[in-house]
């Protein structure tokens, strides 16, 4: 059976879930739920997710065999820390005696971890993440009375890094992924698959609301209502109030990103080529191209819904929000590749299956043992008493095998075993020489490469340069360069044309660093 996963974002604005099914060499996202909270003068934040939480579980019961979750960026710090040395174990030793040195706390009253962000021979540079252990309590209870108990809690803001393993991210390069949620926003900085660095800003979808509520002297919901219906924003158009409004709350965080940014050039990072937009505040009509425009740099949506492994009804109303659920279950999906980070240590580690094993021990103990004593009775048995019957068969076997055999051996093989071996080599010659006479209709790799050669378009007429060709079984993917959108359709339109390639795809058109058309083309390759 499939493993079933569950990853749980309980946001301030609303709870995502998503649930997928793992078995060997598939993964498919399943179902997808996003519940808004209501605001409630009577309950705090975590009794609210506990009682949405608890309703929806009874009203959609399910099954998984793991659940994960993160807590937010803003009850976690990060701080950047150098150790002369790169062994495991040293870090963990001297990591908390290195944070004593920065945290306004006791370093008992905190939880804290690490993940390696770069090492050298000789040095490891580190970013050390801590959080009270009253808040991850907190965030825990909320979560276990409504009867979820997840293996994994880690940091929202660290966990994005896993998309890039959802194979849409460039695997080179400085870009960030910037996370727009409703009372924050979560920066990540990667290079290639690589974590270098993580902000969280308290600015998010919220104080876009708050400014319009005050402005127009209407209440939130008024004022969200009217954010989600008419917001836009526009770097070139003339806009209304509402408009200015918003864009003038934006140019006040992009400061903030500004400055963000900067700290990381001056720590020596390299330029930054993109910026990946996620999350409910990205959702304003305009922002990427105005963020694009503000920056100067690529603002593009992260849609990590672009792959065949979807499965849930709704993906349109998902892509924006689902990027953190989906980093949390490529967590599950890849966890010796990615981010190794789990406050589920120690005092606090997951105890269920301990738990489960230790209270059925003694009857599987009881069980194995009267299984141990009927297998050997059954094995005496049937040893002295079938004994000589099996003596008989063999024999009887061995000679049936033999008399239908056309060309039998000049001396019959002795014993069932013998004959058996001796017919399925026959068979064998047989198949190999009926595969000889058949043939194969389905073409060589060699001559798939010549068909694409063939078909393409020549270098006078158009301008590809190809950096990736993987052919595996019937399916061919190719990853290639070009200065157009229009010779991407070219390079489709000639593939589509030759009779052997089957469901000609692009994906993942976008503009590289130089202006260049990036692309990736798949087709199936039949007879």
């Amino acid at each position: 059976m499939p493993q079933v996963i569950l990853a749980i974002d309980a946001g301030s604005y609303s709870i995502k879930l998503a649930k997928a099914e793992r078995s060997l060499g598939e993964f498919q996202l399943t179902e997808f739920y996003e519940i808004p909270l209501t605001s409630s003068e009577v309950l705090t934040r975590e009794q609210a997710t506990t009682a949405l939480l608890t309703r929806f579980f009874e009203e959609h019961p399910i099954y998984y065999d793991t659940a994960l979750a993160s807590l937010s960026g803003l009850q976690s710090s990060f701080r950047m820390l150098e150790f002369p040395f790169t062994q495991a174990k040293k870090i963990e030793s001297a990591l908390e005696f290195e944070l004593e040195n920065y945290v306004p706390l006791p370093i008992e009253d905190l939880l804290t971890d690490y993940v390696i962000v770069d090492k050298t021979e000789n040095i490891s540079k580190v970013l050390a993440v801590y959080t009270p252990k009253a808040e991850f309590v907190k965030f825990l209870n909320m979560l276990s009375h409504a009867n979820c108990d997840p293996r994994y809690v880690g940091i929202e803001s660290l966990d994005l890094a896993n998309l890039y393993h959802s194979g849409l991210l460039p695997p080179e390069g400085n870009y960030v992924i910037l996370d727009l949620g409703h009372s924050k926003t979560n920066l990540v900085l990667m290079q290639g698959p690589h974590l270098r660095a993580v902000r969280t800003l308290s600015f998010g979808g919220k104080a876009l609301t708050q400014a319009i509520a005050k402005a127009f002297q209407i209440e939130m919901p008024q004022a969200e209502e009217m954010k989600v219906k008419q917001g836009q924003v526009s770097a070139f158009e003339k806009t209304d109030r509402l408009s200015e409004l918003l864009q003038k709350t934006i140019d006040e965080f992009l400061i903030q990103i500004r400055q963000t940014l900067f700290a990381f050039y001056e720590k020596g990072e390299k330029t930054i080529e993109a910026v990946y937009l996620c999350g409910g505040g990205s959702r304003l009509s305009g922002l990427d191209q105005y963020i694009s425009t503000r920056l100067r740099l690529n603002v593009s949506p992260l849609d990590v819904l672009d792959f065949s492994y979807t499965k849930i009804s709704d993906p349109e109303a998902a892509r924006p929000v689902i990027a953190p659920c989906m980093a949390l279950l490529l967590r599950a999906v890849y966890p010796t590749k990615t981010i190794n980070l789990n406050f589920r240590r120690g005092e606090f580690a997951y105890k269920r299956d301990i738990q489960a094993i230790s209270s059925n021990l003694r009857p599987l103990a009881v069980l194995a043992v009267a299984i141990f004593v009927l297998g050997l009775m059954y094995f005496v048995f049937t040893l002295y008493t079938f004994k000589g019957r099996e003596k008989k068969m063999n024999k009887g076997v061995s000679t049936l095998i033999t008399q239908g055999m056309p060309n039998p051996p000049k001396k019959p093989p002795e014993g069932a075993q013998s004959a058996l071996s001796l017919l399925n080599s026959r068979i064998n010659e047989a198949n190999d020489r009926l595969k000889k006479l058949e043939g194969s209709n389905a073409p060589s790799s060699f001559e798939v490469l010549k068909l694409i050669s063939a078909n393409l378009p020549t270098r006078q007429e158009l301008k590809l340069d190809v950096d990736d060709m993987n052919i595996s079984g019937d399916h061919v993917r190719l990853e290639g360069r070009t200065i157009s959108y229009e010779a991407v359709d070219k390079v489709k339109a000639s593939l589509e044309k030759v009779s052997q390639f089957k469901n000609v795809q692009t994906g993942n058109v976008r503009k590289g660093v130089q202006d260049e058309i990036k692309f990736s083309v798949s087709f199936d390759v039949g007879a």
